[in-house]
């Protein structure tokens, strides 16, 4: 037996006794031509994430400000891959609310920091960072290949898989609330 098959059979079948850990962030900031005031309403619209982001399949109420979000993806070569949020909303002023998981040991935790800042009269700046960290027993309950190209590889992928749904939430979100705002869509469009 090679080294290789060694060390990818002792891998494979755990044979550290450490954790692995996928933590990644990613970042999107726009305007929409929208009034902060117009947009109060529909800040702390959880549905909205369900609605316009990819991969979320539902946000349902615990009460208390706190929240089950769930997602789901297709991982290639392994599937769907489900995991489920306990996330807490906590409104830090007028411009930021942020959700995040109460419990910091949690082994699927998430922040989502959401920022509306006005700019003039008729604009608003959304600033949305998004951080998530899964930490799993055995590399390969996140993907067969996890434990030979490490959790780093792993982690980096999800960041460039946060950026996708990032952007592609920004403009369904836009577009969903130009529609909810018909005079200011239109207004837009001239």
């Amino acid at each position: 037996m090679t080294i290789l098959s060694a060390l990818l059979v002792f891998t494979t079948l755990g044979g550290g006794n450490e954790s692995f850990v996928v933590d990644a962030s990613a970042r999107i900031a726009y305007t929409v031509s929208i009034s902060r005031e117009d947009l109060r309403l529909y800040v702390d619209d959880l549905g909205l994430f369900r609605r316009n982001m990819s991969g979320v399949v539902g946000v349902d109420s615990l009460g208390h400000d706190t929240f089950l979000y769930r997602t789901s993806r297709e991982v290639p070569l392994k599937g769907t891959m489900d995991a489920d949020f306990v996330i807490q909303r906590t409104v830090a002023n007028d411009t930021l609310t942020v959700y995040r998981t109460p419990d910091a040991s949690d082994p699927n935790w998430m922040e989502c920091r959401v920022e509306l800042t006005p700019v003039g009269a008729r604009e608003t700046s959304i600033s949305i960072a998004l951080r998530l960290r899964m930490e799993r027993d055995h590399g390969y309950e996140v993907h067969w290949l996890a434990p030979v190209v490490g959790a780093d590889f792993i982690s980096d992928r999800m960041k460039e898989e946060l950026a996708g749904m990032l952007k592609e939430f920004a403009e369904r979100s836009s577009k969903e609330l130009y529609e909810r705002f018909p005079a200011l869509s239109q207004s837009r469009k001239e």
